[in-house]
Order: C-alpha cells, then structure tokens, then sequence
C-alpha cells in the first residue's frame, strides 16, 4: 500500500486520504501502472503487439488518456463518430480542447465536442503527442519530508 501511496502521490499531485479512498483515481493510477509495466515488459522486448500509449503523468494527461479510452470504446462498438460527439457532449465531458486549452492556462468557457475531435482521440499519434505536452507541464512536489522519530521518554524531555 506505501508503494501505491507514493505512486498515488507522484501521479496525482496530491495525498491519498486513508480514510477514504478514492476508487476514481487510484483506478487511473493503477491504469497508469499497467501502461508502464506493459511498455517496460512488452514493448521494449518486442513481444507486445497493442499500440503503445504514453502514461499520462499529470491530472490533465490522464483526463485526455480517460477521453481517449472513453471514445475508443464506443468507436470499437461500431458507433458512427459524429455519434460519438454528440454522446461525449450529452454525457458532460470535457472536450479535448478544453483540456489542451488548459494547458495554456484558460479553461473557463466549455469549448464543444465535433467529430475531428473525435478523429484525433482515436489518433494513437495525436494522442501521444498532447499527453507529451501535458506530461511536460508536470507539477513539481517538494520532496517528502521523513516523520521526526521522538526516541526521548517523557521522563528525559
């Protein structure tokens, strides 16, 4: 559990909160775990066949990678794509220009879902490319602080 902790703490950008966990976010850590573990065990060896997709290192790279695996699963259930805007947009989620906006620093007006966006999130290249970019805007964590270990008894303080 410390071991996922301080992946958590890595990826996120933030504590876990032991009394209570959230499912959503430690499933996208773990996702990010399977991911490097698969181009560090598979890919490199050459004896993985699945496109290779960057981990998404920071909270606004994971939101591309969870749209990307959100449309990738309604493109391979043989949705047409303009449908697959219109069900991104109904179901309120943030479209791929909001997240690359964000990158830049604006994200307040909702930018809409269109088919080209669609296009480029089933794009393993254009997918990449902008996690890179997102990766790249990494937020940097002091480094953490090891507990001071009190040794004295009460009766020496």
């Amino acid at each position: 559990m410390q071991k996922l902790e301080e992946i958590y703490r890595d990826h996120r950008g933030y504590e876990l909160n032991e009394t209570r966990k959230d499912l959503d976010a430690l499933s996208k850590v773990v996702s990010y775990c399977v991911s490097k573990f698969y181009k560090e065990m598979y890919l490199q060896k050459k004896k993985g066949a699945l496109p290779d997709i960057l981990p998404a290192k920071t909270p606004r790279a994971q939101e591309l990678y969870d749209l990307y695996q959100a449309v990738t699963h309604r493109a391979l259930s043989g949705m047409p794509h303009q449908m697959i805007a219109i069900e991104m947009e109904h179901d309120r989620y943030q479209s791929p220009a909001n997240i690359i906006a964000s990158r830049r620093g604006s994200r307040k007006t909702p930018l809409p879902w269109n088919v080209s966006q669609v296009d480029d999130l089933l794009s393993i290249q254009w997918v990449n490319d902008e996690i890179k970019k997102l990766n790249e805007k990494e937020i940097h964590h002091p480094p953490i602080q090891p507990v001071a270990v009190d040794n004295l008894s009460d009766s020496e303080k």
